[in-house]
C-alpha cells in the first residue's frame, strides 16, 4: 500500500465521479466537485479574491480514498471566520500571518464534512494518516449558533476524535494551535 498526498490547484484534475465518491449522501452540495469547479471557472477563486485552490487529495496506489476543499488565503475576505484581529496581532508581533491554509468552502456559512473519506475506509484511520501534529480545532462559531449551541459543536468534536488517544486528542485541541500561532 502506497498512500500518497497531493495538492492541486484545479478540482478538475481530479475525476469527477472520484471526488464525488467521498461526499456522504447528508454532505452539503458545496463540497461537490460541480461546485467547486464552478468557483474556479467562473473565477471567483483565485488570485484576484485571494482564495487559492490548495486541494488536498490522498491517493492509495493512485485511487482517491480522501480529500480536503483547501485554500491558501492570502486575505480573510469571504470567510464567516472574521479573523482580522489575529492578522492584526500576528503583524504587530512580526509574525506572517498569510498565506494561510484553509479547508472551507469560499463564501459560505454552510456546515458539513471539509474532510471527505471513501466509504470503505475507516475515517479515523484517513484523519489519522494527516497525523495530529498537522490537525488543530476550528469552528466557524459563532455563525453556528444559528443551527447549534457551543456544547454541542464542542460534543460533536469531540465525538468525532473519540478513536483517537490522549495525545493525539491534546494535539487536535491545544498543542498544534499553540505551536502553529506561537503562544
Amino acid at each position: 500500500m502506497t498512500l500518497e498526498l497531493r495538492i492541486v490547484e484545479r478540482v478538475s484534475t481530479v475525476p469527477a465521479e472520484e471526488w464525488n465518491a467521498l461526499v456522504r449522501d447528508d454532505a452539503s452540495p458545496f463540497v461537490e466537485h460541480t461546485w467547486l469547479d464552478c468557483l474556479e471557472e467562473a473565477g471567483c477563486v483565485g488570485e484576484k479574491s485571494g482564495w487559492l485552490p490548495h486541494h488536498l487529495v490522498l491517493y492509495e496506489d493512485d485511487k482517491v480514498v480522501a480529500a480536503a476543499p483547501a485554500y491558501l488565503k492570502t486575505n480573510s475576505e469571504g470567510e464567516f471566520i472574521f479573523d482580522w484581529s489575529w492578522a492584526d496581532l500576528a503583524s504587530r508581533l512580526g509574525l506572517p500571518y498569510y498565506p494561510k491554509l484553509v479547508l472551507a468552502v469560499p463564501f459560505t456559512p454552510a456546515t458539513g464534512h471539509r474532510v471527505l473519506w471513501h466509504p470503505s475506509r475507516d475515517r479515523a484511520e484517513t484523519v489519522a494518516i494527516f497525523g495530529p501534529k498537522r490537525c488543530l480545532y476550528g469552528s466557524n462559531f459563532p455563525i453556528e449558533k444559528l443551527w447549534t449551541d457551543y456544547a454541542s459543536l464542542i460534543g460533536a468534536f469531540r465525538d468525532a476524535a473519540a478513536p483517537l488517544s490522549a495525545a493525539a486528542q491534546k494535539a487536535i485541541f491545544h498543542d498544534t494551535a499553540r505551536r502553529v500561532y506561537r503562544l
